[in-house]
């Protein structure tokens, strides 16, 4: 078994509201394009959701992964909404574009230059790349990983299993009030009745013409397959390379999931240079 055994560089950065750390094989410099990947994490999310644990290779093969707390949650300032989650995204892929930062930790300022950007989301996580990517004209690459597509129906159709989301409001508040720190309850009914921004099937024209990755659990029980299924079924049909991988025998999984072997060779050759 291959395992790779190397020092990272950590860098923390404060834009506006937002607090992110990126993760790099070696130190940003100004006469050098980088390829950069922006990391969601899912609802509610774990520690390990937050750094590069079981996808390094990806910063072995020269990426940098950025994983940003969304506004109003975690490490970052402001005030949650769902909005919000996607514009994190935003102001993050505006900060890259920008080229510069200062590291928390020194005060010391940091030069880049961007080759380009890709977005990965695990579940939550997924949904909100797939509308902050398309709401992004800088944007072509999108890795969606069991993401919920429509928050309107979630879990309400017949042919379909997924998790219902009403509850888990009430164990946010009992285990992660203060990491989510979700105003109210009123705020929460939105992602539930779906009338917050954050479904992907009201911007099919758009991302039939990005590149959209998504990846989903045969056997998933939280957001069944069939969400992923249906939205590529739509892609599928407009100029982008649109790419759909079933894991056989696989629940509901993370973004850690591309790290695995079997889905990483797919992921960098759908990548590409």
């Amino acid at each position: 078994m291959h395992k790779i055994f190397m020092k990272l560089t950590l860098t923390v950065f404060r834009f506006g509201d937002i607090v992110a750390s990126m993760w790099s094989k070696e130190s940003l410099e100004s006469n050098k394009k980088f390829r950069f990947m922006i990391f969601c994490y899912g609802l509610p999310s774990h520690p390990y959701q937050h750094n590069p644990a079981k996808v390094e290779k990806l910063i072995e093969r020269g990426f940098v992964l950025i994983y940003p707390n969304y506004i109003g949650t975690w490490a970052s300032y402001g005030i949650m909404s769902w909005e919000n989650c996607t514009n994190t995204i935003l102001q993050t892929i505006d900060f890259l574009r920008g080229g510069e930062g200062k590291n928390i930790y020194d005060d010391s300022k940091i030069l880049w230059k961007v080759k380009d950007i890709t977005l990965v989301g695990g579940s939550f996580g997924g949904a909100v790349v797939l509308v902050a990517g398309a709401k992004s004209k800088y944007i072509k690459n999108i890795i969606a990983v069991c993401a919920p597509t429509n928050w309107r129906n979630h879990s309400r159709i017949p042919e379909e299993k997924g998790e219902p989301i009403e509850k888990l409001y009430y164990t946010i508040q009992k285990g992660w009030k203060n990491l989510w720190r979700i105003p109210n309850k009123e705020e929460w009914d939105r992602l539930v009745n779906g009338s917050a921004d954050l479904n992907a099937v009201d911007y099919i024209e758009e991302l039939k013409n990005k590149n959209v990755l998504l990846i989903h659990g045969e056997l998933d029980n939280i957001v069944v397959a069939k969400r992923s299924i249906d939205l590529y079924s739509q892609l599928k049909k407009g100029n982008g390379n649109h790419k759909l991988i079933i894991l056989k025998n696989e629940g509901h999984e993370g973004n850690y999931i591309i790290g695995r072997e079997d889905v990483f060779t797919q992921v960098i050759d759908w990548l590409g240079k």
